[in-house]
């Protein structure tokens, strides 16, 4: 599972930090929410030699050229987050989607943002955004 990749010139050094590391797929890839920081480097990922089987977006969209080209490359894999979903990863590795909500609920595009719970046996994460709060 990859959880964003920041921005579009970030997308070379994250696939061959992948590469490096043995990555030969990626069954979920997460795109927290559709601001070029988050999806820019998930063009190269996409397009590289590592299949993906499921892109989880938050279901927002944008006239970014940035996006347009992430959704074209993510067609036909891309399935939009809904609280409540469970994706299992392995027997005892899972994640739940905790937000957002469908319809999505608010006006900001980062309050709108997907969070995941994963829980690996007996540990459980929290992935979740947080605008950075300093000034």
């Amino acid at each position: 599972m990859l959880i964003d990749s920041g921005p579009r010139s970030a997308g070379a050094t994250l696939v061959n930090y992948l590469n490096g590391l043995g990555v030969s797929r990626i069954d979920v890839v997460v795109a927290t929410h559709p601001h070029e920081d988050h999806i820019g480097g998930l063009i190269t990922v996409l397009g590289s030699n590592i299949p993906v089987a499921t892109v989880l977006y938050n279901g927002e969209a944008a006239t970014t050229k940035v996006y347009s080209d992430f959704t074209s490359l993510a067609q036909g894999k891309m399935e939009i987050a809904e609280r409540g979903q469970v994706y299992v990863l392995a027997a005892d590795v899972n994640f739940t989607v905790l937000s957002p909500v469908q319809p999505l609920e608010f006006d900001d595009v980062n309050s709108n943002s997907i969070v995941l719970r994963l829980q690996a046996g007996k540990t459980a994460f929290l992935f979740h955004w947080r605008r950075n709060l300093r000034g």
